[in-house]
């Protein structure tokens, strides 16, 4: 696995868990995000590089903000790292 997957991967694991913790279903955070839901499963699932708009749009639907969600997936990505 390359190391830009890994970052791919560690995103979309964040984005599960705060999904998880609303008590939400992919579904109902995509259409808050006004993606398709195989776009957002993609997203989760670290097949898909969202862009700088998808990430404040997923931080306004799973209700926090973009710089924890990424600064949570980067400390996530530098544990594993080591």
């Amino acid at each position: 696995m390359s190391g830009s997957d890994k970052v791919k991967e560690t995103f979309g694991n964040e984005i599960r868990q705060k999904r998880r913790e609303l008590h939400c279903t992919q579904q109902e955070i995509a259409l808050r995000c006004d993606m398709s839901t195989r776009f957002y499963q993609y997203l989760e699932k670290g097949t898909r590089t969202p862009s700088l708009v998808t990430i404040f749009r997923l931080a306004d639907a799973l209700e926090t903000d973009p710089c924890s969600l990424i600064e949570t997936s980067w400390k996530k990505w530098k544990k594993k790292k080591k």
